[in-house]
């Protein structure tokens, strides 16, 4: 399995040609251990070889519902829509279920999806509201600085640097929790790869 720079155009990846050779570091083409060896982030690798050219589209499947149900794992109480759709599609690969099944099924998880998309909708607007209320929190701050009121200020201060931080590590154990998934990802498409090469 060779990767060149053209065939990694035509799939529209993000980097530029220049970029492209550096990775390549004078290679006409890169294999999949190339790949894995790049200086590339894991999301990178993983876009590269998750490809009808590197993967059949029947193992392409598969990971995908693999993928799909590591992600749900994730979720409390995934809806059994979802979870229907993803044992919909993988009996599909392997030629159990038919095609109107497999729509069927998708169309019950895309509704799904409107919902859950209408309540991130409900979930930024909360956001907006909570922006605006530590805007309004900011002018009390400012009104009370002008009046001298210093310990409620430091107080705020304080209060502030405490919001902040926690933001900074919840941000960090999300991109963590992201990195660790990726690279789970990625084993499970080489182990695929693998099998394929016997």
């Amino acid at each position: 399995m060779h990767i060149t720079i053209d065939l990694l155009e035509k799939w529209g990846s993000c980097y530029t040609r220049e970029q492209h050779e550096e990775i390549f570091a004078g290679r006409k083409y890169l294999t999949v251990d190339d790949v894995v060896a790049a200086p590339v982030p894991t999301q990178d690798k993983i876009w590269a070889l998750l490809h009808e050219e590197i993967i059949p589209v029947r193992e392409l499947r598969l990971l995908a519902c693999d993928f799909a149900e590591d992600a749900l794992k994730l979720v409390s109480e995934p809806d059994q829509r979802l979870l229907n759709a993803i044992a919909v599609s993988r009996s599909y690969a392997v030629g159990i279920s038919s095609e109107m099944e497999l729509k069927e099924a998708s169309r019950a998880a895309v509704r799904v999806t409107e919902a859950t998309e209408a309540a991130w909708a409900a979930v930024r607007a909360a956001r907006v509201a909570r922006a605006a209320a530590a805007e309004a929190v900011r002018v009390v701050r400012e009104v009370s600085r002008a009046r001298g009121f210093r310990r409620a200020s430091t107080g705020a201060r304080a209060w502030d640097a405490a919001v902040r931080a926690a933001g900074v590590l919840a941000a960090e154990a999300a991109w963590a929790a992201g990195e660790e998934m990726r690279s789970e990802q990625l084993k499970k498409i080489l182990a695929v790869i693998d099998r394929l090469d016997r």
